[in-house]
């Protein structure tokens, strides 16, 4: 993966905050966990929190690799920069953001189907 240097963030005004979102996404996600599990989320719940959260983790890791490696296959940098480079034709020549070949191309097997499916136990 190649470091990209990014600019300060930018306020917009008239914009909500990502902390009033995820606020927004606790309330919903404590709903949902009532409807389906009759409960909220509490200690001491005869589950263990350390091997659900860790469990969680590894989802969130595939899914942002997932989403790294889309970004670079397509060329988009973490600034949302496009920088395919283009064949003679106008078609993806498989190189990423550096113009080096990118690894892991998704016609290769196994490379994007590394997410085996949830780590539930």
């Amino acid at each position: 993966m190649t470091h990209v240097e990014q600019a300060m963030p930018v306020h917009r005004a008239g914009v909500a905050s990502v902390q009033s979102a995820v606020r927004a996404d606790l309330v919903e996600r404590e709903r949902v966990g009532v409807e389906r599990y009759g409960t909220p989320l509490q200690p001491f719940n005869q589950r263990n929190a350390l091997r659900d959260a860790y469990e969680e983790a590894l989802d969130l890791a595939c899914y942002l690799k997932q989403a790294l490696i889309e970004e670079e296959l397509r060329g988009i940098d973490g600034a949302g920069n496009d920088n395919t480079r283009r064949g003679a034709a106008g078609d993806h020549t498989g190189a990423g953001a550096t113009g080096q070949p990118v690894a892991g191309r998704g016609d290769q097997p196994g490379v994007l189907g590394l997410v085996p499916g949830p780590f539930r136990s």
